[in-house]
């Protein structure tokens, strides 16, 4: 079998609708958003499988009076990240994420900083949110955003965020946060370069990598890291590089059970899983490594 062989879970994705896309450790998150009374209000699908066998789970319908942008979940609650527009120079802390639980609906929010394009719960069930350029040089005085990165705990029920910074590193540009088995990477780019760090379980920086290549995402697998690379012309993700010691890579290929290429508009992992959604609107899942 192919390193990188994904399996197709035989969903389609409605290709009228936005997707989001996500996983936890044990399920793939797809959510599809609709504008209604002219983008008022938007209408939220969230549909959950299994990410080891594809096996549908549940589906929820929420309805939110602002675009969401990202989608995560802790236990049985969802945290949607939704999108607000910000003046140069001016603080606004309104909340951005908001809390959404089935049985009591919309029960928690605050605030996470500016401009957010990455979040990630990891395995103790903290909350990594990541910054772009804008947020991190908002010139704001005393705004999270330009950290580039901060870490939320988890404290009775409610997420607060650490006093300490995540990164002793200046990051211009926050890209991703990666889990893997025992450890957290973080992905961004520090003075003209892109740096992979290593922080264990309680945040303390293991190592610093950095790294040649742009990726959409990564999985580890026992010592492989295999990096998705979205095209910069299509801007599909075709291609994959394989690194055991992060000087060296060798491509590899995306397959399908038949042996066919895949390209992939939306790709989430976790740890050493991943799914992606390819041209088609078919939702797939790699086959066990």
């Amino acid at each position: 079998m192919h390193e990188l062989e994904f399996r197709d879970l035989n969903v389609k994705v409605n290709e009228e609708d936005t997707v989001l896309l996500s996983m936890t450790e044990s399920e793939i998150i797809v959510l599809t958003k609709k504008e209604i009374d002219y983008g008022a209000q938007y209408i939220n699908h969230i549909v959950l499988y299994c990410n080891t066998n594809g096996r549908f789970l549940n589906s929820y319908s929420v309805q939110t009076n602002e675009q969401v942008i990202n989608v995560q979940k802790v236990d049985d609650s969802f945290l949607l990240l939704v999108d607000k527009e910000y003046e140069d120079g001016v603080r606004n802390v309104e909340p951005n994420i908001y809390l959404w639980n089935p049985h009591k609906e919309f029960y928690q929010s605050f605030y996470a900083g500016r401009y957010i394009n990455s979040m990630m719960i990891d395995q103790n069930k903290s909350l990594w949110v990541g910054y772009d350029e804008i947020g991190i040089f908002s010139c704001v005085d005393q705004e999270i955003s330009t950290r580039g990165i901060n870490k939320f705990v988890l404290k009775n029920g409610k997420y607060e965020l650490c006093s300490h910074g995540v990164s002793s590193y200046m990051i211009d540009q926050y890209y991703s946060t990666f889990v893997s088995e025992d450890a957290i990477y973080l992905y961004y780019r520090s003075m003209g370069e892109n740096y992979l760090q290593k922080l264990n379980l309680l945040g303390k920086t293991l190592d610093r990598f950095e790294v040649e290549i742009e990726c959409s995402s990564c999985i580890k697998n026992e010592s492989s890291i295999y990096f998705f690379i979205r095209d910069e012309d299509s801007y599909y993700i075709e291609k994959v590089l394989k690194t055991n010691d992060m000087q060296s890579y060798i491509e590899q290929e995306i397959l399908n059970e038949n042996g066919e290429s895949l390209r992939f508009t939306q790709l989430a992992s976790y740890k050493n899983k991943c799914a992606g959604i390819d041209l088609h609107n078919t939702l797939f899942l790699l086959n066990k490594m």
